[in-house]
């Protein structure tokens, strides 16, 4: 959760500073880099406090106070704020040479959706506009639209063809879960998958019945009929979360002419509204619960036709809603935010144009080898005492596994790429914000549903492009089927990772987040797929191999409701710490002449910028504090009580026993 103290005045001389500064950059310096992170490092410290009791404080403690009036409240959170304003930069230069651009190209496009999102009117913002302009079917609107209940089409209402028209916009978790995925036994090829709806997140429900009124209030529903409509489609989707909590099944190849004849459903005009084309019968699909499908049809049958359609609009409008930042205010960075998300890879080009990461490469790869070449090691040395079987496909897995820089095929020019990404996308350059990100959504979504005629994109050639909208977060995520680490270029810049700064800096900032990623390749679920992402029987049990239970007991000694995070932390921080100091470490360990601080106590001041900041603003719902993940991954790594000289107590930072899992 980040703080929002920033006023409109404030941006403005943001904006103004940042474009001068690309117009006019400062002149360089021959300073070391390594002042700028050391400055850093020393201001959030506090040395009242000692390391060896709340390291959190020692590291961190002033970060509050530094911050105060700043618009985040931690590390990565500043990171990304960082970029933000660099974008402002780019669509203020942007700007000034509108005239010149190419209408077709990615500079114009991307600069097109961001200004309609600052001039955009209040009317284009509103929850009704979205559904003015994507209507239920071709022949008919939604149900309030019409000046008479009665002449509403109840008869004609097929509930299949509605969901396929929202699906077209990337609305994938409706009733149903169509997407198009690597199959689940061959991972060079996508097949269309089906899946029953999942009501993980509150963005997944409805509110209670008096916030849905007004919801449905706003979407252009009577005051008479919207509490009763309320009760009836809070009715309904109770009913449809009831039919999906259930234990998942195993996948089903099924031809189309098979899945209709089953569950009476027409999924072939379902498909081809959503994808533009038509399907044959014999057309094989992978579906998950087909059970539930079955029940779903029976459920809907006893429903009036207008309720499903109001409940399908209503969780239509929520999803549209939640997928945006920019409000009312048409705020600047807002409006940064959210062309991020919607045009991720035209804002990514724009970022690399502007700000080009080519020359970090080098030092990044060095990064991730060293820590692979340490996990490697441990896999070697086989804590866990696996057959030679399995270690020997853990290693393939680890050494097959790619890191890609920026999210993009290194394959293939960059401006190619997200050219033709965006080839088919036409926006208006108006006022209307609804309708340009309506047109947006459908581009993406029209380039995830192609992959399923494109062989799988491997190695070079890969890219991430989910099913949905991403989000901007700075951190490294891992993709299990590609076995492909993705590294936001947003880390990329001082203080944070400076190519030319000391290996210290580099490895026990980035290192850990990257060694994090490796890890997650090795919990039970993703060890499930071999090193090319197909189904790998050697793991199906390994939840149960008695050394890893022994070391998860171990690690949830101080109880958490987070065990695979914690995993994650503790093995990544060891990783990270070998990597450097480690007996087969290619880095420096000769002190550096611009600090006084060993470079062990250097490490870990640095690796707390991961999970430092102001914790009463942070949001830590699905996860432990960032105090308690520092101090949980500091007690199991030797090195830290070495550094601070801590003594070694039962259940402090420096305790007699400590925990390993590989």
């Amino acid at each position: 959760m980040v703080r929002s103290k920033a006023t409109k005045w404030i941006t403005f001389l943001v904006i103004l500073a940042i474009a001068e500064a690309m117009v006019n950059p400062p002149t360089p310096t021959t300073s070391d880099p390594n002042d700028e992170i050391m400055n850093r490092l020393l201001g959030y410290m506090d040395n009242e406090v000692d390391p060896c009791q709340d390291f959190h404080k020692y590291a961190g403690g002033k970060y509050e106070e530094k911050h105060e009036n700043d618009t985040y409240s931690e590390v990565l959170s500043e990171i990304q704020q960082r970029v933000e304003e660099r974008y402002l930069a780019i669509f203020e230069t942007l700007s000034a040479q509108q005239s010149s651009l190419d209408p077709n190209s990615v500079e114009a496009k991307v600069l097109s959706f961001y200004q309609t999102c600052r001039m955009a009117t209040n009317e284009s913002r509103s929850l009704r506009h979205y559904l003015e302009l994507v209507e239920p079917d071709y022949l008919y609107t939604w149900p309030q639209f019409n000046k008479s209940r009665s002449v509403w089409p109840n008869s004609l209402f097929n509930w299949m063809l509605t969901l396929a028209q929202l699906r077209r916009f990337g609305y994938d978790n409706l009733l149903v879960k169509m997407n198009v995925k690597l199959d689940f036994v061959d991972s060079s090829k996508y097949m269309i998958t089906i899946e029953r709806p999942t009501f993980d997140y509150a963005t997944d429900k409805l509110q209670n019945n008096f916030n849905t009124k007004k919801l449905l209030i706003r979407l252009g529903v009577a005051r008479g009929r919207a509490m009763s409509l309320a009760r009836s489609i809070k009715r309904l989707e109770f009913a449809i979360r009831k039919l999906a909590a259930v234990e998942e099944e195993h996948n089903d190849d099924l031809t189309l002419s098979e899945l209709e004849s089953q569950n009476g459903l027409p999924w072939r005009r379902y498909l081809s509204r959503v994808f533009d084309h038509t399907f044959a019968e014999n057309h094989e699909v992978q579906i998950k619960n087909v059970d539930y499908f079955v029940k779903l049809k029976n459920l809907l049958k006893s429903y009036n036709s207008e309720v499903i359609a109001t409940y399908m609009m209503a969780k239509f409008a929520r999803f549209m809603k939640s997928t945006v930042e920019s409000d009312e205010d048409n705020g600047a960075l807002d409006c940064v935010k959210d062309v991020r998300v919607y045009m991720g890879f035209g804002t990514n080009f724009l970022y690399e144009s502007s700000y080009p990461t080519n020359l970090y490469e080098p030092a990044v790869q060095d990064v991730f080898n060293a820590v692979r070449g340490t996990l490697l090691n441990r896999i070697d040395a086989n804590k866990l005492k696996l057959s030679l079987r399995q270690a020997a496909k853990v290693s393939e897995k680890i050494e097959g596994m790619k890191l890609n820089l920026g999210n993009k095929p290194s394959n293939q020019n960059h401006r190619t790429f997200v050219t033709n990404f965006y080839r088919d996308l036409r926006l208006a350059n108006d006022q209307d914000f609804a309708a340009a990100q309506l047109k947006v959504l459908r581009v993406h979504a029209r380039r995830n549903l192609e992959l399923l005629d494109q062989p799988a994109a491997k190695g070079n050639a890969y890219y991430s492009l989910e099913d949905t909208l991403p989000t901007n977060n700075p951190e490294p995520f891992y993709v299990r089927r590609e076995n492909t680490i993705v590294l936001p270029t947003d880390v990329l810049q001082s203080p944070y990772f400076v190519p030319q700064g000391h290996d210290v800096f580099k490895v026990s900032f980035l290192g850990f987040m990257i060694a994090q990623k490796m890890l997650e390749a090795l919990l039970p679920e993703a060890l499930v797929y071999d090193v090319f992402g197909n189904s790998n029987s050697q793991f199906l049990d390994f939840a149960d191999n008695k050394n890893y239970v022994a070391a998860l007991s171990c690690l949830n000694a101080n109880t958490t409701d987070y065990l695979e995070q914690r995993v994650v932390d503790v093995s990544a921080l060891q990783l990270a710490y070998e990597a450097y100091f480690g007996m087969g470490s290619r880095f420096s360990q000769l002190q550096p002449r611009f600090t006084r601080l060993p470079l062990q106590q250097l490490f870990f001041l640095n690796y707390a910028q991961n999970l430092i900041g102001d914790e009463e603003y942070v949001d830590f719902d699905g996860q432990d504090t960032d105090r308690t993940r520092l101090h949980q991954t500091l007690a199991n790594l030797r090195g830290f009580g070495r550094a601070f000289n801590c003594p070694q107590t039962t259940r402090g930072l420096n305790p007699i026993n400590i925990c390993n899992v590989w």
